[in-house]
């Protein structure tokens, strides 16, 4: 059922523009994507701006009208692990993202040739904590260095935004790939599946990035 789901990729090329008054600029290249982010003074998730550098990538904020297909995307990339039927049922509730979310998970999308092939969200826990809650790539598109960019501009926008620690409640699947990137595993909690846990990990943002390329 959820295997044959397919991704309907939106093609858009829009790129909101930063209307804040005190703009401070941000450099990074990472996996050979490079970005330039304009992040407002005075809150901390208000008017970034995501400016295409190359011929193949950029990441941008999501849309709001880009909803459905980046809920599609996660599905979809979420059932190429083989998690059974009954399982992806559970899932699918929880990674259904509506219009609403888009701006207060404050989701980013990666283009590459000008099709979204994947996202994350980010959530406020408190002033210094914030968590990963989504980073899905489309299945056809893994292993090949879209996840760490994704990865590395959450960690760039958390920390320019000032906060201290970047938290994650990871796919089992997923532990080799944070751990790579820096992250620690604390501990493992509970899963909406019952009878199955899920890694808890923590990621300083005071620390050097890892440099172990992916």
């Amino acid at each position: 059922m959820f295997h044959g789901l397919s991704v309907l990729y939106c093609m858009t090329t829009s790129n909101p523009k930063c209307r804040s008054c005190a703009p401070k600029r941000v450099s990074a290249v990472s996996g050979g994507c490079q970005w330039t982010t304009q992040l407002a003074f005075g809150s901390p998730f208000e008017g970034a701006d995501f400016i295409k550098m190359d011929k193949t990538c950029r990441i941008r904020p999501a849309l709001s009208t880009e909803a459905a297909c980046i809920s599609a995307l996660a599905i979809c990339s979420k059932a190429s692990w083989g998690y059974p039927e009954e399982q992806m049922a559970v899932f699918q509730r929880e990674l259904i993202l509506i219009e609403e979310h888009i701006a207060p998970k404050r989701t980013h999308v990666l283009e590459a040739d000008g099709a979204i092939v994947g996202f994350y969200t980010l959530v406020p826990h408190d002033a210094t904590t914030l968590e990963l809650e989504h980073l899905f790539i489309e299945p056809t598109k893994l292993r090949q260095g879209y996840g760490s960019q994704l990865f590395r501009h959450a960690r760039q926008i958390a920390q320019e935004a000032n906060f201290r620690v970047l938290v994650i409640q990871s796919d089992p699947h997923a532990v080799g790939f944070y751990r790579a990137l820096g992250a620690r595993l604390t501990h493992e909690i509970p899963s909406s599946i019952p009878g199955r846990s899920i890694p808890y990990f923590e990621l300083d943002l005071e620390e050097p990035e890892s440099a172990e390329p992916l």
